[in-house]
C-alpha cells in the first residue's frame, strides 16, 4: 500500500480533529481525524460525517445482535 503525505490548512485540519473528537464522544472511539479525512474527501464540512458514520456504526451493531430470521417469502422453483 503506497501513503502520500499532504499538507492541509490548520483550520481544515481543526475540523476533521473536531469531528473526530465527536465521534469518539459519541461511540467512545474513533478510527481518527486521517480516516475521516479519506472518507469525505470530496465533502465541504467533515462534521456532517459525524452522523452518517455513528449511525452506521449503531446499525451495525443492532443488525449483528439480533439473530437472522428466515425469508418470508416463498421459494421458487423452476424445472430445467
Amino acid at each position: 500500500m503506497k501513503r502520500a503525505s499532504i499538507e492541509v490548512e490548520p483550520e481544515t485540519w481543526k475540523r476533521y480533529v473536531e469531528a473526530h473528537e465527536e465521534i469518539e464522544r459519541i461511540l467512545g472511539q474513533s478510527p481518527g481525524p486521517e480516516f475521516l479525512m479519506s472518507l469525505v474527501v470530496e465533502q465541504e464540512n467533515p462534521l456532517d460525517l459525524v452522523l452518517m458514520y455513528v449511525n452506521t456504526v449503531i446499525q451495525h451493531v443492532q443488525r449483528s445482535g439480533q439473530p437472522e430470521t428466515p425469508s418470508s417469502s416463498p421459494s421458487v422453483q423452476v424445472a430445467a
